[in-house]
């Protein structure tokens, strides 16, 4: 309900997260047009933070008219609960390593019922939102990020921790940014840079040995193997290996696709590899097929050692 329940002349203050806004003149004219609703006033626009604030006052326009009127000038708007509402929960992801990868884990956690204040930072590998009570759980989200291929741990939301890391104009994490203190500091001398990253359990993990590399080991042993045997025996024969290959990479990047599809994002990268997969196959290519998808997972396992280049890179200046 949006009506006041105090007495007359009450005031309550409101914020809204709002999607859509891409320049100054954008949150200007935003600014503006809800500022000239009655009854509204101290309005704040933050492009950067896409956040508008507002005091409404008793008698004057609802939330639900400043929000008709931030949909009228073709903008989304979330509003936002007061803090205490519910806390602010935090969890560090792993394998995210572009910004394609945070905006599928923005986009599937928006969609989920309750969920609230969704902030992703990919070079802190963090995640943090809010719950309503009785809608989405955190086991749903962390099923729902592993669904995508991105396991998660919680990480404790009594502290800094909680907050998301925000990287200031010097590129050091700015005070209160969520990264506890086993992740600050330097990184450690016998590692080289962006060769160990964290797994959901919170322990090191050299690249090649992740859940991706083991992958590409796989397929590029099938590969190799079918390509081998291709040269002494007939093509009926080897010609198997290589729908086994492209067997053993469809089933994760099938379901992965699945479930980005389930959560808002059918056209992803995996879906477009998967279906080019598939097409080879139909068309007797599965030669071809399997080197599409061995490429792939190179792809995705160089993407994420540069992430992990960049994370360690940044380490010595984290507070």
């Amino acid at each position: 309900m949006d009506g006041f329940a105090g007495g007359r002349g009450e005031t309550r203050s409101l914020a809204w997260k709002v999607t859509g806004m891409d320049c100054a003149s954008c949150a200007a004219k935003l600014e503006k047009a809800v500022a000239r609703l009655p009854g509204v006033s101290d309005v704040r626009v933050s492009l950067m933070a896409e956040r508008l604030s507002a005091v409404l006052e008793a008698g004057g326009s609802s939330a639900a008219q400043v929000e008709e009127r931030i949909a009228a000038l073709g903008f989304r708007s979330l509003r936002i609960g007061p803090p205490s509402a519910s806390p602010l929960l935090a969890w560090h992801v792993e394998g995210m390593d572009c910004a394609s990868c945070v905006a599928k884990v923005d986009t599937a956690l928006r969609r989920m019922p309750g969920v609230s204040e969704v902030a992703v930072n990919l070079m802190a590998e963090r995640l943090t939102l809010r719950l309503a009570p009785g809608q989405t759980d955190a086991t749903a989200i962390e099923a729902a990020l592993s669904a995508l291929g991105y396991p998660a741990r919680p990480v404790p939301g009594d502290g800094p921790e909680a907050a998301t890391g925000l990287v200031d104009a010097t590129g050091r994490f700015a005070a209160g940014s969520g990264i506890s203190g086993r992740e600050s500091g330097h990184v450690p001398a016998s590692a080289s840079v962006g060769a160990v990253q964290e797994n959901a359990q919170g322990a090191a993990t050299r690249w090649y040995s992740t859940g991706k590399a083991r992958l590409v080991w796989l397929l590029g042993a099938l590969v190799a193997a079918a390509y081998l045997l291709s040269l002494v025996l007939p093509g009926s024969l080897t010609y198997p290996l290589f729908l086994v290959a492209t067997g053993v990479a469809l089933l994760p990047f099938g379901r992965r696709a699945l479930a980005l599809a389930r959560a808002g994002t059918p056209f992803s990268i995996e879906t477009l590899m998967v279906t080019a997969a598939i097409g080879a196959v139909a068309i007797g290519a599965a030669e071809e097929a399997a080197m599409v998808v061995l490429l792939f997972a190179v792809g995705e396992l160089l993407e994420n050692v540069a992430a992990g280049h960049a994370r360690a890179g940044i380490a010595p200046w984290r507070s």
